[in-house]
């Protein structure tokens, strides 16, 4: 999915999307990420990727840096992980 513009002119992501993000930004893995919110891996792959493309980044910390940034995501409305 392109943006158009710069993130910062206008990149959303859907609310299943932010709360994919938030999750990330809580320290979940994937996995913990499916069972969270019933989905499978594969579709938070596909979220992530997806949250990726739409920020114009390539790794998760970066990813949940500009989401902060950007007001799309707030990590304090997610419990922290359980330690493994």
């Amino acid at each position: 999915m392109p943006v158009s513009g710069p993130p910062e002119a206008g990149a959303t992501l859907t609310p299943k999307e932010a709360e994919v993000l938030a999750h990330v930004a809580a320290g979940r893995t994937d996995d913990e990420i499916a069972a969270a919110l019933s989905i499978s891996r594969n579709t938070v792959d596909t979220h992530m990727r997806h949250i990726f493309l739409k920020l114009e980044v390539n790794n998760r910390v970066t990813a949940v840096v500009k989401g902060i940034m950007l007001g799309l995501i707030d990590p304090k409305a997610v419990p922290p992980a359980t330690p493994r």
